[in-house]
């Protein structure tokens, strides 16, 4: 343990991996945390002025923005710029598709609904199912 603190963290990844931490990294186990939360909240308040200037200089956007964010946006990427036209046109055209499957939905069961024979088929193929499990 170092220091005092007002956060008690597992030293384990992905807090081990970065300087973001601010406070008290303990082992894993039931017994560390335990005596981390202790000393915390003996010594925390002592403390606490510099632990709050801690945290906003490691917790700051800019320092998180680096350090967590741009390798992920920079990996999500596209290879070529995507137009905003393009974008909306896209975005316009699924939602398109969505209530033309719906309207397919409701014309089936509709068809179904209006159709003797499909129910029939439909009766028929339930009993055949029954028989062949039972």
């Amino acid at each position: 343990m170092w220091g005092t603190a007002i956060a008690v963290y597992a030293a384990m990844p992905p807090l081990t991996q970065t300087r973001t931490c601010t406070g008290l990294r303990v082992e894993n186990t039931e017994a560390a945390w335990l005596d981390g939360l202790d000393e915390a909240y003996r010594c925390a308040w002592a403390d606490s002025a510099r632990q709050q200037r801690n945290v906003t200089e490691k917790r700051h956007m800019d320092v998180l923005a680096v350090s967590c964010w741009r390798n992920a946006v920079y990996e999500a990427r596209l290879p070529n710029s995507l137009r905003a036209g393009n974008l909306r046109r896209g975005l316009r055209e699924i939602g398109l598709l969505k209530a033309a499957a719906r309207n397919f939905r409701r014309f089936a069961y509709d068809t179904y609904m209006a159709s003797p024979l499909l129910q029939k088929v439909k009766r028929g193929a339930r009993r055949i199912v029954r028989n062949a499990a039972g």
